[in-house]
This record gives C-alpha cells, sequence and structure tokens, in this order.
C-alpha cells in the first residue's frame, strides 16, 4: 500500500487510499468466502425425487342409511320382523353399560358395519342388508362384565334377545 494510506490520509490521496482499502477488503472477502467448507446435500440414489400435490385420505367409508331401525329394548318376546329384499337394517342394543355381541344368519343377511365395530363394546348399532329371501334370528348376548372386586362375584347370566328378521 501506499504509504501516506498507512499513515495519514491526506486530502489529495483520500480518493486513492480508499480504493486501495475497498479493493483489499473485497479480496479478502471473496477468499474467505471460497475457503469456507460448505455443506453438499448428498443424492445417493441419484433419482429425483418427486412431489404429489394429490392428498390420500384413509376415512372409512360412509354407510348408508338405514330404511329400518329396529330397536332391541323396544322388542316383545319373540317378535317378528318383515323386510324386503336389499332393505338397510339398523340393529340398535339396549342403551345399558353392557357389552353385546350379536349373530344372525349370514345367508340372509350382509353385516355393513365393520368388523372391528362388532366386537367393540361401545357399539350402539349395527348395520345390516337383507341379501337373500328368507328368515334369520338375530340374537343379541349380553356379555357380562369382569369382576374386579377381591371377592368372587356372584355369577350373572346373560342377557339374551332375539327376534326373527323374515326378508321377502
Amino acid at each position: 500500500m501506499h504509504r501516506s494510506c498507512l499513515i495519514v490520509i491526506h486530502s489529495k490521496n483520500k480518493d486513492y487510499c480508499m480504493r486501495k482499502i475497498f479493493t483489499v477488503l473485497l479480496l479478502t472477502n471473496i477468499l474467505i468466502q471460497a475457503c469456507t467448507p460448505r455443506e453438499i446435500p448428498l443424492n445417493t440414489t441419484n433419482t429425483p425425487e418427486i412431489q404429489s400435490s394429490m392428498k390420500v385420505e384413509t376415512r372409512m367409508p360412509a354407510l348408508p342409511s338405514p330404511d329400518i331401525v329396529i330397536n332391541a329394548l323396544k322388542l316383545q318376546r319373540e317378535s317378528v320382523m318383515t323386510v324386503g329384499l336389499g332393505n338397510i337394517i339398523a340393529v340398535t342394543p339396549p342403551p345399558t353399560p353392557v357389552q353385546w355381541r350379536i349373530s344372525y344368519a349370514e345367508s340372509v343377511v350382509e353385516l355393513l358395519t365393520s368388523k372391528e365395530i362388532l366386537e367393540d363394546a361401545t357399539t350402539r348399532e349395527w348395520l345390516f342388508r337383507t341379501s337373500a329371501t328368507g328368515s334369520t334370528d338375530i340374537r343379541l348376548t349380553s356379555i357380562p362384565p369382569v369382576c374386579t372386586d377381591p371377592l368372587p362375584c356372584p355369577p350373572a347370566p346373560p342377557q339374551v334377545i332375539t327376534f326373527t328378521l323374515e326378508v321377502k
């Protein structure tokens, strides 16, 4: 550098010294930038990434609305219900804290409710579609609750509600 730039900047050398200082700072910055290590993302598979704009939803399909709702609590003993072929039937168990198991003839009615819901203790409705003419007994059987007392619990007989479904 010019001697006058280092000691005292005189007014006549001021522009010259400022250009020299600026040039030195610029070159220093470029060297520092060039020598700094950078992270380079590695693509080991050498395959391009494909980004899809489609959204995939995993919802259960909507169940159809029932044509007939059978409330098991309101049924009289040995009730017979006559329904048409292709009808959607909803069977509702009594609103008790007890679990219910349902049995039926698969040759006459088709279960529309998923198996997971069928076996769920909180199920409040089962949906069926009549798939063939004929008749079937639909039986709801209560599952006794688990005894949590330290003393033995008295045996609880299961409640059974049965009705016949005739498909014509």
